[in-house]
């Protein structure tokens, strides 16, 4: 008959270190876990704190400016002389004339990237660059007398302004930029004198209304002048030229000093 034995024995004590030893890992590592999932709850919950407040802001924004409670892009530091260059921009005015031999929209001629491709960005200038030289600098401000046709608020808060030459007709853009869209420029309080002298004498636009019709009202602009592309925008000068901002506006003399 077979013999049995039974035998009880201790474990290696080494086993029983190496179990301890895995067991606290996996309790760490089961830790960790926990604290990096509630550490992923809160941020997600901050993300979501954050993306209601900016909501907030943006709902904010838009009941002061309508749907047009939004800045610009393209260019927009040259556009509100708060790009690295506008130290250098004269803003002693020089009378000049919109049409007609010499005039700002005819003078210099387009050029080809004037009219680029804006899906592709073809011939786009370097955002933010002002021209600082040759027929196409932006750094002279210049004083025009015209008629005013229609105006609107665009999207990017600007006032979108049509502008005629009284004895030619031909037609310019003139911007006057939003403050609030301009919080780093030195001009940003000239900005909100313009808007304040041009809503003495006309109601202020309404986002998403289309142009105002005025039909031919005399004012006096002062603006630097800026060379957008052309992409069929309203009262477009030929070859881009805007006055963009705007420096004064008058349907007086207040700007012929």
């Amino acid at each position: 008959m077979p013999r049995l034995f039974f035998c009880f024995c201790r474990r290696p004590e080494g086993s029983v270190r190496k179990t301890t030893k895995f067991l606290l890992s996996f309790a760490i590592v089961v830790l960790a876990a926990g604290a990096l999932l509630a550490h992923r709850h809160r941020f997600e919950k901050d993300d979501e704190d954050l993306e209601e407040a900016i909501e907030a802001a943006d709902r904010a924004q838009a009941q002061e400016f309508g749907v047009a409670g939004r800045c610009g892009v393209e260019r927009w530091g040259v556009k509100t002389l708060s790009d690295r260059d506008a130290g250098s921009v004269n803003t002693s005015p020089i009378t000049a004339s919109i049409g007609g031999p010499g005039g700002l929209s005819t003078t210099p001629p387009a050029t080809p990237w004037l009219a680029f491709d804006a899906t592709t960005s073809a011939h786009q200038m370097p955002p933010d660059v002002r021209t600082m030289s040759g027929p196409y600098a932006e750094t002279q401000a210049f004083r025009i007398k015209g008629s005013l046709l229609r105006y609107k608020l665009e999207s990017d808060s600007d006032y979108h302004i049509v502008v005629a030459d009284p004895k030619t007709g031909e037609t310019m853009i003139v911007e006057s930029v939003d403050p609030v869209c301009a919080p780093s420029s030195s001009f940003k309080q000239t900005f909100q004198t313009v808007r304040d002298q041009f809503l003495s004498s006309f109601s202020a636009p309404q986002p998403a209304v289309g142009f105002i019709e005025i039909g031919g009202t005399p004012v006096t602009v002062v603006g630097v002048r800026f060379f957008d592309h052309l992409h069929g925008q309203n009262g477009v000068a030929k070859n881009g030229a805007e006055l963009h901002a705007i420096l004064c506006f008058s349907t007086g003399a207040d700007c012929d000093q």
